[in-house]
Protein backbone atom coordinates (compact mmCIF):
# COMPACT_ATOMS: atom_id res chain seq x y z
CA UNK A 1 0.00 0.00 0.00
CA UNK A 2 1.19 3.41 -0.75
CA UNK A 3 2.03 5.65 1.84
CA UNK A 4 -0.60 8.97 1.87
CA UNK A 5 1.42 12.42 1.01
CA UNK A 6 2.34 14.75 4.34
CA UNK A 7 -0.24 17.53 3.72
CA UNK A 8 2.09 19.83 5.72
CA UNK A 9 5.35 19.04 3.38
CA UNK A 10 3.28 20.12 -0.28
CA UNK A 11 2.25 22.89 1.71
CA UNK A 12 5.93 23.99 2.43
CA UNK A 13 6.74 23.34 -1.31
CA UNK A 14 4.33 25.64 -2.49
CA UNK A 15 4.47 28.13 -0.13
CA UNK A 16 8.70 28.35 -0.96
CA UNK A 17 7.93 28.83 -4.36
CA UNK A 18 5.48 31.71 -3.88
CA UNK A 19 8.09 33.16 -2.19
CA UNK A 20 10.53 32.45 -4.70
CA UNK A 21 8.83 34.02 -7.13
CA UNK A 22 8.22 37.18 -5.22
CA UNK A 23 11.74 37.43 -4.30
CA UNK A 24 12.55 37.69 -7.97
CA UNK A 25 9.98 39.65 -9.18
CA UNK A 26 11.27 42.05 -6.55
CA UNK A 27 14.98 41.30 -7.81
CA UNK A 28 14.53 41.62 -11.41
CA UNK A 29 12.13 44.55 -11.14
CA UNK A 30 14.37 46.84 -9.19
CA UNK A 31 11.88 47.50 -6.77
CA UNK A 32 9.07 49.07 -9.22
CA UNK A 33 6.24 47.54 -7.96
CA UNK A 34 6.75 49.67 -4.86
CA UNK A 35 7.93 52.99 -6.68
CA UNK A 36 4.84 55.45 -7.15
CA UNK A 37 5.46 56.64 -11.05
CA UNK A 38 4.43 59.36 -12.45
CA UNK A 39 1.74 58.97 -15.46
CA UNK A 40 2.03 61.60 -18.26
CA UNK A 41 0.27 61.72 -21.86
CA UNK A 42 1.57 63.26 -24.81
CA UNK A 43 -0.50 63.63 -28.33
CA UNK A 44 1.30 63.32 -32.02
CA UNK A 45 -0.23 64.05 -35.05
CA UNK A 46 2.34 62.18 -37.14
CA UNK A 47 2.85 59.27 -37.53
CA UNK A 48 3.93 57.24 -34.53
CA UNK A 49 5.15 53.73 -37.12
CA UNK A 50 7.86 52.07 -34.84
CA UNK A 51 7.23 52.85 -31.48
CA UNK A 52 5.66 49.81 -29.53
CA UNK A 53 4.17 49.15 -25.70
CA UNK A 54 7.18 49.22 -23.46
CA UNK A 55 9.59 51.34 -25.68
CA UNK A 56 12.00 54.17 -23.50
CA UNK A 57 11.40 57.48 -22.76
CA UNK A 58 14.51 59.11 -22.41
CA UNK A 59 15.52 62.98 -21.48
CA UNK A 60 18.84 64.12 -22.95
CA UNK A 61 19.84 60.06 -23.54
CA UNK A 62 18.54 59.07 -19.92
CA UNK A 63 16.11 56.50 -19.56
CA UNK A 64 13.42 57.71 -17.28
CA UNK A 65 10.51 55.96 -18.00
CA UNK A 66 8.78 53.89 -20.56
CA UNK A 67 5.85 53.81 -22.69
CA UNK A 68 2.69 52.15 -21.42
CA UNK A 69 -0.33 52.74 -24.20
CA UNK A 70 -0.63 53.51 -27.17
CA UNK A 71 -4.31 54.93 -28.74
CA UNK A 72 -5.86 56.07 -31.44
CA UNK A 73 -8.25 59.50 -31.36
CA UNK A 74 -10.12 60.84 -34.06
CA UNK A 75 -11.10 64.62 -34.48
CA UNK A 76 -14.97 64.86 -35.55
CA UNK A 77 -14.87 68.56 -35.93
CA UNK A 78 -11.13 68.70 -38.33
CA UNK A 79 -11.51 65.13 -39.40
CA UNK A 80 -8.54 64.73 -37.58
CA UNK A 81 -6.51 61.40 -36.63
CA UNK A 82 -4.76 61.96 -33.16
CA UNK A 83 -2.36 59.13 -31.23
CA UNK A 84 -2.28 59.41 -27.95
CA UNK A 85 0.92 58.23 -26.49
CA UNK A 86 0.64 57.61 -22.44
CA UNK A 87 3.77 57.03 -20.79
CA UNK A 88 5.24 56.37 -16.96
CA UNK A 89 8.36 58.34 -15.37
CA UNK A 90 10.42 56.66 -12.91
CA UNK A 91 10.56 60.23 -10.17
CA UNK A 92 13.83 57.93 -8.91
CA UNK A 93 15.73 58.75 -12.22
CA UNK A 94 16.01 62.21 -10.53
CA UNK A 95 18.28 63.73 -8.19
CA UNK A 96 17.38 66.98 -6.68
CA UNK A 97 19.35 70.10 -6.05
CA UNK A 98 18.33 72.53 -3.85
CA UNK A 99 15.49 73.51 -2.55
CA UNK A 100 11.95 74.38 -4.33
CA UNK A 101 8.30 76.06 -2.78
CA UNK A 102 7.02 74.98 -5.71
CA UNK A 103 4.74 71.89 -6.27
CA UNK A 104 5.16 68.91 -8.51
CA UNK A 105 2.72 70.52 -10.83
CA UNK A 106 4.30 74.26 -10.40
CA UNK A 107 7.06 72.88 -11.44
CA UNK A 108 5.95 70.52 -14.45
CA UNK A 109 4.27 74.01 -15.82
CA UNK A 110 7.64 76.17 -15.79
CA UNK A 111 9.38 73.58 -17.25
CA UNK A 112 6.89 73.41 -20.42
CA UNK A 113 6.97 77.26 -19.90
CA UNK A 114 11.07 76.67 -20.44
CA UNK A 115 10.61 74.61 -23.82
CA UNK A 116 9.82 70.80 -22.61
CA UNK A 117 8.41 69.07 -25.17
CA UNK A 118 8.56 65.41 -26.46
CA UNK A 119 9.83 64.23 -29.32
CA UNK A 120 9.38 60.78 -31.40
CA UNK A 121 12.86 59.68 -31.96
CA UNK A 122 14.22 56.28 -33.87
CA UNK A 123 16.69 54.04 -31.41
CA UNK A 124 18.16 52.16 -34.37
CA UNK A 125 18.36 52.54 -38.49
CA UNK A 126 17.80 49.08 -38.85
CA UNK A 127 15.06 48.27 -36.47
CA UNK A 128 13.10 51.43 -37.57
CA UNK A 129 12.00 51.12 -33.57
CA UNK A 130 10.80 54.65 -31.77
CA UNK A 131 11.17 55.95 -28.76
CA UNK A 132 10.10 59.13 -26.87
CA UNK A 133 12.49 61.54 -26.04
CA UNK A 134 12.16 64.30 -23.63
CA UNK A 135 14.34 67.65 -23.74
CA UNK A 136 14.16 71.74 -23.70
CA UNK A 137 13.14 73.14 -27.07
CA UNK A 138 12.70 77.29 -26.01
CA UNK A 139 10.91 79.08 -28.33
CA UNK A 140 8.69 76.09 -29.78
CA UNK A 141 4.76 76.61 -29.77
CA UNK A 142 2.82 75.02 -27.25
CA UNK A 143 0.30 72.86 -28.40
CA UNK A 144 -2.21 71.58 -24.86
CA UNK A 145 -4.76 69.66 -26.16
CA UNK A 146 -6.42 69.19 -22.48
CA UNK A 147 -8.21 66.25 -23.24
CA UNK A 148 -7.40 64.25 -20.37
CA UNK A 149 -6.79 66.16 -17.03
CA UNK A 150 -5.99 63.34 -14.61
CA UNK A 151 -2.15 63.37 -16.31
CA UNK A 152 0.48 65.49 -17.22
CA UNK A 153 0.67 66.24 -20.70
CA UNK A 154 3.46 67.36 -22.63
CA UNK A 155 3.55 69.07 -25.47
CA UNK A 156 4.56 67.46 -28.35
CA UNK A 157 7.11 68.92 -31.54
CA UNK A 158 7.64 67.04 -34.96
CA UNK A 159 10.40 64.88 -35.33
CA UNK A 160 12.57 65.42 -37.27
CA UNK A 161 12.25 63.15 -40.14
CA UNK A 162 8.73 64.66 -40.39
CA UNK A 163 10.42 68.30 -40.31
CA UNK A 164 12.22 66.46 -43.31
CA UNK A 165 9.38 65.32 -44.85
CA UNK A 166 7.18 68.34 -44.61
CA UNK A 167 10.36 70.25 -46.72
CA UNK A 168 10.30 68.21 -48.85
CA UNK A 169 6.74 68.10 -49.61
CA UNK A 170 6.85 72.21 -49.73
CA UNK A 171 9.55 71.94 -51.89
CA UNK A 172 7.77 69.23 -54.27
CA UNK A 173 4.35 71.97 -54.28
CA UNK A 174 7.02 74.91 -55.50
CA UNK A 175 8.30 73.06 -58.08
CA UNK A 176 4.93 71.95 -59.05
CA UNK A 177 4.29 75.65 -59.74
CA UNK A 178 7.18 76.02 -61.81
CA UNK A 179 6.89 75.31 -65.63
CA UNK A 180 9.73 73.12 -66.11
CA UNK A 181 9.09 72.99 -69.65
CA UNK A 182 9.54 76.69 -70.42
CA UNK A 183 12.92 76.65 -68.57
CA UNK A 184 14.20 73.54 -70.68
CA UNK A 185 12.84 75.51 -73.78
CA UNK A 186 14.66 78.79 -72.59
CA UNK A 187 17.76 77.43 -72.01
CA UNK A 188 17.88 75.31 -75.47
CA UNK A 189 17.32 78.23 -77.18
CA UNK A 190 20.14 80.12 -75.00
CA UNK A 191 22.22 77.57 -75.87
CA UNK A 192 21.27 77.74 -79.80
CA UNK A 193 22.29 81.62 -79.68
CA UNK A 194 25.50 81.01 -77.90
CA UNK A 195 26.67 78.29 -80.82
CA UNK A 196 25.28 80.82 -83.66
CA UNK A 197 27.72 83.56 -82.03
CA UNK A 198 30.33 81.11 -81.49
CA UNK A 199 29.95 80.45 -85.25
CA UNK A 200 29.66 83.39 -86.03
CA UNK A 201 32.76 84.86 -88.32
CA UNK A 202 32.45 88.36 -87.02
CA UNK A 203 33.06 86.80 -83.84
CA UNK A 204 36.12 85.14 -85.15
CA UNK A 205 37.22 88.57 -86.82
CA UNK A 206 36.36 91.05 -83.93
CA UNK A 207 39.37 88.18 -81.91
CA UNK A 208 41.69 88.72 -84.53
CA UNK A 209 41.41 92.61 -84.88
CA UNK A 210 41.69 92.89 -80.47
CA UNK A 211 44.58 90.68 -80.78
CA UNK A 212 46.29 92.96 -83.03
CA UNK A 213 44.89 96.47 -81.42
CA UNK A 214 46.68 94.50 -78.49
CA UNK A 215 49.74 93.87 -80.00
CA UNK A 216 49.68 97.77 -81.77
CA UNK A 217 49.28 98.46 -77.80
CA UNK A 218 52.21 96.62 -76.69
CA UNK A 219 54.71 98.25 -79.97
CA UNK A 220 53.04 101.80 -78.70
CA UNK A 221 53.89 101.26 -75.13
CA UNK A 222 57.67 100.24 -75.86
CA UNK A 223 58.08 103.36 -77.91
CA UNK A 224 56.69 105.43 -75.37
CA UNK A 225 59.05 103.59 -72.65
CA UNK A 226 61.84 104.27 -75.33
CA UNK A 227 60.88 107.79 -75.47
CA UNK A 228 60.32 108.72 -72.09
CA UNK A 229 63.96 107.53 -70.56
CA UNK A 230 65.91 110.16 -72.60
CA UNK A 231 62.78 113.05 -72.10
CA UNK A 232 63.59 112.07 -68.17
CA UNK A 233 67.06 112.33 -68.27
CA UNK A 234 66.76 116.01 -69.81
CA UNK A 235 64.39 116.74 -67.67
CA UNK A 236 66.97 116.38 -65.13
CA UNK A 237 70.00 117.36 -66.71
CA UNK A 238 68.09 120.40 -66.92
CA UNK A 239 66.69 120.34 -63.58
CA UNK A 240 70.90 120.38 -62.62
CA UNK A 241 71.81 123.25 -64.91
CA UNK A 242 69.12 125.38 -63.03
CA UNK A 243 69.56 124.25 -59.98
CA UNK A 244 73.55 125.18 -60.22
CA UNK A 245 72.66 128.11 -62.22
CA UNK A 246 70.77 129.20 -59.11
CA UNK A 247 73.33 128.56 -56.67
CA UNK A 248 75.88 130.66 -58.54
CA UNK A 249 73.34 133.76 -58.80
CA UNK A 250 72.82 133.35 -55.24
CA UNK A 251 76.64 133.49 -54.64
CA UNK A 252 77.45 136.06 -56.96
CA UNK A 253 74.83 137.93 -54.92
CA UNK A 254 76.68 137.20 -51.58
CA UNK A 255 79.84 138.44 -53.21
CA UNK A 256 77.79 141.72 -54.99
CA UNK A 257 77.11 142.92 -51.77
CA UNK A 258 80.35 144.75 -50.71
CA UNK A 259 80.19 146.15 -54.61
CA UNK A 260 76.57 147.34 -53.75
CA UNK A 261 77.97 149.50 -50.22
CA UNK A 262 81.09 150.82 -52.09
CA UNK A 263 78.59 151.79 -55.11
CA UNK A 264 75.76 153.64 -52.24
CA UNK A 265 79.39 155.54 -50.51
CA UNK A 266 81.04 156.52 -53.74
CA UNK A 267 76.74 157.73 -54.70
CA UNK A 268 76.93 159.43 -51.32
CA UNK A 269 80.75 161.16 -52.50
CA UNK A 270 79.53 162.45 -55.97
CA UNK A 271 76.66 164.11 -54.34
CA UNK A 272 78.64 166.30 -52.04
CA UNK A 273 80.88 166.55 -54.86
CA UNK A 274 78.58 167.55 -56.82
CA UNK A 275 77.56 170.71 -54.16
CA UNK A 276 80.91 171.42 -54.04
CA UNK A 277 81.14 171.98 -57.24
CA UNK A 278 77.77 174.41 -57.46
CA UNK A 279 79.82 176.61 -55.23
CA UNK A 280 82.97 176.77 -56.19
CA UNK A 281 82.62 176.53 -60.14
CA UNK A 282 80.81 178.82 -61.76
CA UNK A 283 77.16 177.53 -62.36
CA UNK A 284 76.61 177.58 -66.28
CA UNK A 285 80.20 177.33 -67.01
CA UNK A 286 80.60 174.92 -69.82
CA UNK A 287 82.89 172.67 -67.04
CA UNK A 288 80.17 173.11 -64.36
CA UNK A 289 77.72 171.70 -67.34
CA UNK A 290 80.01 168.50 -68.01
CA UNK A 291 80.52 167.84 -63.97
CA UNK A 292 76.99 168.18 -63.59
CA UNK A 293 76.09 165.13 -66.15
CA UNK A 294 78.77 163.46 -65.14
CA UNK A 295 77.74 163.08 -61.41
CA UNK A 296 74.49 162.17 -62.66
CA UNK A 297 75.12 159.43 -64.26
CA UNK A 298 77.45 158.23 -61.97
CA UNK A 299 74.48 158.95 -59.55
CA UNK A 300 71.79 157.03 -61.67
CA UNK A 301 74.03 154.04 -62.62
CA UNK A 302 73.97 153.43 -58.95
CA UNK A 303 70.67 153.47 -58.32
CA UNK A 304 70.04 151.07 -60.87
CA UNK A 305 72.65 149.04 -59.05
CA UNK A 306 71.31 148.84 -55.83
CA UNK A 307 67.35 148.09 -57.11
CA UNK A 308 68.86 145.07 -59.04
CA UNK A 309 70.78 143.85 -55.86
CA UNK A 310 67.70 144.28 -53.92
CA UNK A 311 65.36 142.90 -56.37
CA UNK A 312 67.75 139.61 -56.62
CA UNK A 313 67.96 139.19 -52.71
CA UNK A 314 64.15 138.97 -52.98
CA UNK A 315 64.31 136.66 -55.53
CA UNK A 316 66.80 135.02 -56.56
CA UNK A 317 65.20 132.90 -58.86
CA UNK A 318 64.34 135.73 -61.13
CA UNK A 319 67.75 135.11 -63.29
CA UNK A 320 66.28 131.81 -64.53
CA UNK A 321 62.55 133.16 -64.64
CA UNK A 322 62.27 136.59 -65.24
CA UNK A 323 60.63 139.18 -63.12
CA UNK A 324 56.95 138.50 -62.42
CA UNK A 325 53.93 140.74 -63.73
CA UNK A 326 52.11 142.41 -60.87
CA UNK A 327 50.07 139.90 -58.89
CA UNK A 328 51.69 136.92 -59.23
CA UNK A 329 50.82 136.14 -62.80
Amino acid sequence: MSKKANPKLIGGFVLGAVALVVVGVLAFGSGQWFTKLEKNVSFFRGSVQGLRVGAPVTFRGVPIGQVTDIDLLYEVEKLQFITEVSFDIDPDSFRDIGKTTRSDEEQMKALIKDGLRAQLVQQSLVTGQLAVQLDLFPKTEVNLLGLDPGRNEIPTIPSTVEKLESLIQRIIARLDKIDLQKIIDDLQLTVSSIQQIVASPKLKEAIANAGQAMTEAQQLVSKLNSRVDPLAQSLEDTSKAARSALNEAERLLVDARPVLVTTQNALARAEQLMKAANTTIEPGSPLHFELVTALREVSGAARSLRSLANALERNPKSLLFGRQAPGGR
